[in-house]
Order: structure tokens, then sequence, then C-alpha cells
């Protein structure tokens, strides 16, 4: 049993101008040899923890295939904040896990320990510095409690009430696409990959970004 619960993080009353949009976004970032890869809007729902940690994780897949010399993850990025449950940043964990056909499978990397900064709401930055191995494109970036409630901190969905397909939950051991009681199943994690591996020339970044954005 899922035994999490979630408070709202914004009045909900608008409707948000991109409810439909479930592509994935690649937004440049720091130099030219970084993408921020997106499934969520960007605008928080709702937060939410577990009663107990660290068993359960929420993930978010990604895949490179249109863009196959980004394959060194920089960042794992969370939505998170530390204002509920308890008022302070506790810290969780992130990891890297392969996805196998179309359901996420063996642990790539981590999990490592990461704890956020500041007095609001926002992302939380975990150094990876990961390569993915040739041939791998697909992955899944995701996190979970270190500790058990209220001394946590939560991970968010975003606004968009259409769910894209992309978001993770592993409850009990095994993997299955996200659901939670409200309506909002878009969940909250980036990721920031690098072509400073392969050396990309700057025409043929151009038309990569001129392609996802």
């Amino acid at each position: 049993m899922r035994w999490f619960i979630y408070t709202a993080a914004i009045v909900i009353g608008v409707t948000w101008a991109a409810a439909s949009d479930v592509e994935m976004q690649a937004y440049p970032v720091g130099t030219d040899g970084q993408l921020e890869l997106a499934w969520d809007n960007g605008t928080q729902s709702y937060s939410y923890v577990w009663y107990t940690g660290p068993h359960n994780w929420v993930a978010v897949d990604f895949d490179i295939s249109m863009i196959q010399p980004y394959r060194k993850i920089d960042l794992i990025r969370v939505y998170s904040r530390p204002t509920w449950p308890n008022g302070v940043w506790d810290g969780f964990r992130v990891g890297i896990v392969s996805m196998v056909g179309s359901m996420p499978g063996s642990t790539l990397w981590g999990p490592n320990w990461v704890r956020g900064s500041g007095s609001g709401a926002g992302w939380v930055d975990a150094p990876v510095n990961y390569t993915l191995p040739v041939g791998t494109n697909a992955f899944v970036a995701g996190m979970t409690q270190y500790y058990s409630y209220p001394n946590c901190d939560p991970y968010a969905t975003d606004t968009n009430a259409t769910f894209s397909g992309h978001s993770w939950g592993l409850y009990n051991g095994t993997w299955s696409a996200y659901t939670t009681s409200t309506n909002y199943r878009n969940i909250m994690v980036r990721v920031v990959v690098n072509n400073s591996l392969t050396g990309v020339q700057p025409a043929s970044l151009g038309r990569v970004k001129a392609t996802y954005l």
C-alpha cells in the first residue's frame, strides 16, 4: 500500500496554458554543451511525502535517442521545499535506473544523498557526473526519502492534469506508472545532460536546439 500524504502548494484556480503539452522539453543551460530535459511544466501543484522511507521511489524516464551526443548526465534536479512537513531541509537520495523495454530496470548510478538549501521551494540539484554506456539511450532519474515523516523532504507534481506517461513509482519493490489520489501525475524531476565528452560542433548543436526547443 502506498502510504503517503500530500499538501497543496498553490491554489489551482486557473487553466494552465500548456495543459495539453506533454512533450519532452530540452532547455539550454549553463554552457552550450548542456541541455535540461523535462516532462513537467515548471509549476508545482502538490507536494508529497511517505510516512516511512526510504523504501519507495518516484522517477521520470528520459530518452536521448535524438540527441545521442548528450550522454553525460551532470545533474538530477528535484523540485522540493523545506517549509513542509517540518520546516527544514532533511535530505533525500537520488539515482539513475536503466529502462528495460518499456519498464524501469536495474540501477545504473547511485543512490546518492543530497540536501537542499535556501528557505523556499525550488529545484534541488544533485551532482551526478555519470556517462550513459554506448547503446543506452533511455534511462530513469528518481528520488526517495531518506528519513520518515515528518523529518523528510517532499517531491512534487506539476499543474498539468494531462499525464505524460513518463512518471513512475517504485512501491514494494515493483515499478509501475505513477498514480496518486490527486489529478496531477507528472513528477517534477529533471536531468541536465552534457555533450562535453563527444565534442559536438557548434553548427550541429544549433540544429539540435532548434529541433527540441
